[in-house]
């Protein structure tokens, strides 16, 4: 079901398959095998990007994430290819890999900037220049907040896993790397 054509300025995928699912909107809250809601962001291309058209292809993790947040830091680091920080991710090499070569995606939302500024495109600029990893989509944008409510973020940063179809195949409120090794077991 992937469209391997980009269509999008940064190279992202827009899956034709993206207009037939139906949006749960931001009402009710995440659970497993729920639909992930329609969101919109803009990208460091500064692009609008419709995280719906992501999809059609390999699972898909979602991470929340804030710019000041260190953890979040060291998280996008190690996906960047870098030093993980005060995170132990050695087991999940395979993952940072299968993002790299496109057997998995990752999709960063920038939730916040500062501590109580909403991120903005400038924020996806200088997060981007600072851990350019590779295929991996950095969005921010009014939806996030949304979603942040939505799916009870009580600790960042938040990943969530998903189907090509965005169905939710995993997920934890709390940090932790469970929704690493439900990833994979999906590749």
């Amino acid at each position: 079901d992937d469209d391997t054509s980009a269509g999008y300025a940064c190279g992202w995928p827009q899956w034709s398959g993206a207009s037939g699912l139906v949006d749960p909107g931001f009402g009710g809250s995440a659970s497993i095998g729920g639909q992930y809601p329609q969101v919109f962001g803009v990208d460091q291309c500064g692009e609008q990007v419709d995280l719906y058209h992501l999809g059609g292809g390999p699972p898909i993790i979602v991470s929340i994430q804030a710019a000041w947040s260190p953890g979040d830091q060291d998280l996008a680091s190690w996906l960047a290819g870098g030093s993980s920080g005060n995170f132990n991710l050695t087991a999940y090499q395979a993952v940072r890999q299968a993002v790299w070569d496109g057997d998995l995606r990752w999709v960063t939302l920038l939730w916040e900037g500062g501590k109580g500024q909403p991120a903005d495109a400038n924020t996806v600029l200088a997060w981007s220049g600072s851990y350019p990893a590779v295929n991996v989509p950095i969005l921010a944008g009014p939806d996030i907040a949304l979603l942040y409510d939505w799916q009870g973020v009580t600790f960042l940063p938040t990943l969530i896993l998903l189907d090509g179809s965005f169905e939710i195949l995993a997920m934890s409120p709390l940090a932790g790397w469970s929704i690493l090794d439900a990833a994979l077991a999906q590749l």
